[in-house]
């Protein structure tokens, strides 16, 4: 006997995970990239700071968390 589960909603999920994740990109893109430029003079630590830390906590945790709330959905 299978237990039957309410499915989430994915299309105001995934409209909303959209907006949010382009606003912020943009953001990075035209102000924080340069703003952290500006700060940091060592070149491998700029470079670490913006494709290892900003790149991350941007494009994947969020996917991450993406992932988690559709688990039962998902079948990887």
């Amino acid at each position: 006997m299978k237990l039957k589960t309410e499915k989430k909603p994915k299309i105001p999920i995934i409209i909303i995970y959209s907006l949010v994740f382009y606003a912020l990109w943009s953001l990075w893109e035209l102000f924080g990239r340069s703003a952290v430029g500006s700060v940091v003079s060592n070149e491998f630590l700029l470079e670490f700071i913006t494709e290892g830390i900003i790149k991350v906590s941007v494009w994947v945790l969020p996917a991450v968390c993406l992932v988690r709330y559709f688990r039962d959905e998902v079948y990887l």
